[in-house]
């Protein structure tokens, strides 16, 4: 297979960075975020074009080569983490499996299956709690609560699961535009009024909630231009 064709490869949804090219790769990047007292490790899921994945994982060493090292554990393992990202943005490669990999875990089918709604509901919600690293089981069963009003066939121990293996999905901004497209704007509308009240339910909405709801809804279509601006 010559090297053309394999830059064509790719799987039908769209580049939720770009929103212009398909979907060619996925990369998972370890990063590490320092504190004073203490420091915060985790894993931030890519998935997209060649080009705007190899742009994010420079993006994110480059934030973990500015707060990763405030504290002294963050200070030994940052710069193994800032050479493996620079080092991995080098080796950016089409691999559809892995794509296929990051779908099947995040409940979305292969274009022209069709899409089942709850379970997309299940991903973002999951993708929504887990975004800020603190998963508490009051935010699962709230969530859930929600989840059995709002979409019929609403399954807690099918939602619980898909929360407890949160590392292999996107983050919400990523998982919304990269089903933009795919959704009717109905579904669109009912799963960013489920992701709403959840961020609602309890008292401790917060102004980076907000920021992120809007993130959402404009990656979702669901934002007007004036709206768009106002959030930017």
């Amino acid at each position: 297979m010559t090297g053309d064709r394999m830059s064509q490869e790719h799987i039908a949804y769209k580049c939720p960075y770009c929103n212009v090219n398909y979907l060619q790769t996925a990369a998972k990047l370890p990063y590490i975020r320092g504190y004073v007292l203490a420091y915060q490790q985790g894993h931030k899921m890519l998935v997209g074009c060649n080009p705007c994945v190899r742009t994010q994982l420079l993006k994110e060493t480059g934030k973990s080569a500015l707060l990763g090292w405030f504290s002294i554990s963050a200070l030994i393992v940052n710069p193994f983490l800032i050479l493996y990202g620079l080092g991995r943005a080098c080796f950016v490669r089409t691999n559809l499996e892995a794509v296929r990999k990051v779908l099947r875990e995040a409940n979305i089918p292969e274009p022209a299956e069709p899409l089942n709604l709850v379970k997309i509901g299940y991903s973002l919600a999951a993708s929504m709690i887990a975004v800020d690293k603190k998963i508490l089981q009051e935010e699962i069963a709230l969530a859930s609560d929600i989840g059995a009003r709002i979409f019929e066939g609403f399954d807690a121990a099918e939602f619980r699961k898909t929360v407890e293996n949160h590392k292999t999905l996107p983050e919400p901004a990523e998982l919304a535009g990269l089903l933009r497209e795919a959704l009717t704007e109905q579904g669109r509308v009912l799963i960013y009024q489920y992701l709403q009240a959840i961020a609602h339910a309890d008292s401790e909405f917060s102004k980076d909630e907000q920021a992120l709801l809007d993130v959402v809804a404009h990656k979702l279509g669901l934002m007007s231009a004036q709206e768009e601006k106002a959030a930017a």
